[in-house]
């Protein structure tokens, strides 16, 4: 399979990510200018980027992560590897297409569903309150819904108090965060059996398991839906399409170039 790359940079915005990322692909800390090298983030990372003079994975943390593509220096020896909807990049850079494992999933795995609906909130509701619009659902469908209160993200926890507190009671959960923030939690609890009400602009192209809605009385509807499977194990929803190594291989871009 050629050479593989085991260097990386990750980027600030994303050290939460950082350790669970380079542990699961076994990638070691950015040391070389020359040898390939794998970017985790964009923006922050643009400056490495281009005075990198190796060959350059990129992968972009979502759509807020995107910047000109035409500014990328040495297109020819670089690659986007991206999850979302398929996009327009300048003739010689690679794309590709796909979802990776950015951390051991292993412990998320379907069990009984809760009676609770989940609302991923990011650090909306700092205040200890729901917004109105939530509020209005709650009524409407009749089932708690129940998020977290964070006004920054080192308030976080751990990824177990939150499966244990939260999303072990859930049989359903609400991601309407713009733009599609929250994919990493879409992802979790799709493995665990519960699907996502969101109207994705990004990811409908890879993300299974996502309800789109017209309305808060659609969304109330189908949260009752859902409810029906309340205390059952529905089937795992995986929508990695790239669980084994063979991205970090120089073989998968170079074999079979895809340009944007």
């Amino acid at each position: 399979m050629g050479k593989r790359i085991t260097q990386c940079k990750v980027s600030p915005q994303l050290k939460y990510f950082k350790d669970a990322f380079v542990k699961r692909w076994g990638l070691t800390d950015y040391t070389s200018l020359d040898e390939p090298s794998l970017f985790f983030g964009c923006k922050s990372n643009f400056d490495a980027i281009q005075k990198h003079r190796g060959f350059k994975v990129i992968i972009t943390a979502g759509p807020t992560d995107n910047v000109d593509w035409n500014l990328i220096s040495n297109k020819s020896i670089t690659a986007i590897l991206t999850a979302q909807n398929k996009f327009d990049v300048p003739p010689g850079i690679i794309l590709k297409q796909g979802l990776i494992e950015i951390k051991d999933f292993s412990m998320f795995k379907p069990n009984v569903l809760g009676d609770k609906v989940y609302y991923y909130s990011g650090i909306d509701c700092g205040d200890g309150k729901h917004p109105d619009f939530i509020k209005e659902i709650e009524d409407k469908c009749g089932y708690e819904i129940i998020t977290t209160y964070f006004n920054t993200f080192d308030q976080y926890k751990d990824i177990k108090w939150l499966k244990e507190n939260f999303y072990d009671k859930c049989f359903i959960n609400l991601n309407f965060r713009y733009p599609d923030s929250g994919m990493s939690t879409n992802r979790e609890l799709g493995l665990m059996g519960r699907r996502t009400i969101m109207n994705s602009g990004f990811y409908t192209e890879l993300f299974k398991g996502m309800i789109t809605f017209q309305s808060n009385d659609h969304c109330a509807e189908i949260i009752k839906k859902e409810a029906e499977k309340i205390g059952t194990i529905q089937p795992a929803i995986n929508s990695h399409t790239l669980t084994d190594d063979k991205w970090l291989y120089l073989d998968y871009y170079l074999n079979e170039r895809v340009y944007g």
